[in-house]
């Protein structure tokens, strides 16, 4: 019911509860049934799961899968498939206990039922490879899986990722942003403002062009979560303040900016 799979009804002429699907649920359906390809079934699928049972729930679902891969025999691309969309999602957490356990089997079963040079053994390996992002490099390559997690729309793993970062950077004001992007993504506009409010609290009082951009990032983002709680007059209001930080963007101020990134 929280995530909205399903719905109450209450008739009139009964004093039962009863449930319906939902329309997020025919939503789902809808894009995993009109899905241009396997791939991307399989992607909409697993997020899918991910959302329905939490990061604990997945859990013992994750050498289940490999279990169930090995058992299935040597298909290549459907092997490979869930190989790699799977690792996405258990490189990113970070809690899990048997994660290293979990990345040594699915390299092993990848050469098993692939073949030693298989191309996803080492996506596999690149996937786990970025874990703690505690130089300005290795949080570009954090960001950048992020950007990945959010196109192939693994929006759970995506704000897991974020969530890390931010615990191990609480001033990382990008991860802030992006953390409220996801939230939107996932349709919980609440917890969306939350981190867009916490961008606009903490950012710097300079006028430099990377301050201004994370400023109008996080109140456009504000703003659409607004409208889509149906609170207009904030979402106005929100929009109205963009116009404030908005200046002339030049090729010389936006090197700067990324320098400073």
């Amino acid at each position: 019911l929280e995530r909205g799979y399903a719905r109450e009804v209450r008739l009139p002429s009964q004093k039962r509860v009863r449930y319906e699907v939902g329309d997020r649920f025919y939503n789902i359906y809808y894009l995993l049934r009109f899905s241009r390809t396997n791939r991307q079934r399989l992607e909409r699928f697993v997020a899918f799961l991910h959302d329905l049972f939490g990061t604990s729930g997945m859990r013992p679902m994750y050498p289940a899968f490999l279990e169930a891969l090995r058992a299935d025999g040597p298909r290549a691309g459907v092997s490979s498939d869930w190989l790699e969309i799977l690792a996405g999602y258990v490189a990113a957490d970070m809690d899990f206990p048997g994660r290293r356990d979990w990345q040594r089997e699915a390299l092993e079963l990848a050469n098993d039922l692939i073949g030693p040079d298989a191309l996803v053994a080492q996506r596999i390996q690149k996937t786990f490879t970025v874990q703690c992002p505690t130089s300005q490099s290795n949080l570009g390559e954090w960001r950048q899986r992020g950007a990945d997690l959010l196109k192939a729309e693994h929006f759970s793993a995506a704000e897991e990722l974020y969530r890390k970062v931010i615990e191990i950077q609480p001033d990382n004001l990008i991860a802030q942003n992006l953390l409220g992007v996801t939230l939107s993504l996932r349709e919980r506009y609440d917890d969306a403002i939350t981190a867009f409010d916490r961008v606009l609290e903490h950012i710097p009082t300079d006028d430099s062009l990377r301050s201004r951009t994370l400023i109008v990032g996080a109140l456009a983002g504000k703003s659409i979560a607004c409208y889509q709680l149906k609170r207009g007059e904030s979402a106005v209001v929100t929009s109205g303040r963009i116009s404030e930080h908005v200046g002339v963007v030049t090729p010389n101020g936006c090197l700067r900016m990324l320098d400073q990134r």
